[in-house]
């Protein structure tokens, strides 16, 4: 049987527990993974990693959720451009009082 270096339980054991509670969660993340198993972060992203390479996780940006899980957009491919994210937050602020505040866009200073 193939043992990691830092960690606790055996490779295989480890890896096949990994994949049942990510399937039970629905979504694990590393930081969570790693106290459980009282591993590194590095250990448990090189399991997601080989898990995922292995179609048993899909390995998602701090963590995985299960492989059939569906995938919507992702957060950063729905922000506004800066221009508007720029009004929305003047426009939230407009509320404020005693706060000053300068932009250059036409749409920021309506």
């Amino acid at each position: 049987m193939v043992v990691d270096a830092d960690a606790r339980l055996p490779l295989a054991p480890r890896r096949s527990r990994i994949t049942t509670i990510t399937h039970e969660r629905g979504h694990v993340h590393v930081e969570d993974l790693a106290a459980q198993f009282e591993d590194g972060g590095v250990t448990v992203r090189g399991d997601l990693a080989a898990l995922g390479r292995q179609a048993k996780v899909r390995r998602v940006r701090g963590g995985a959720v299960p492989i059939e899980y569906p995938l919507g957009p992702r957060p950063f491919e729905e922000m506004p451009d800066v221009g508007t994210t720029t009004a929305a937050v003047a426009r939230a602020l407009v509320a404020r009082r005693g706060l000053r505040a300068a932009g250059s866009q036409v749409e920021v200073a309506r």
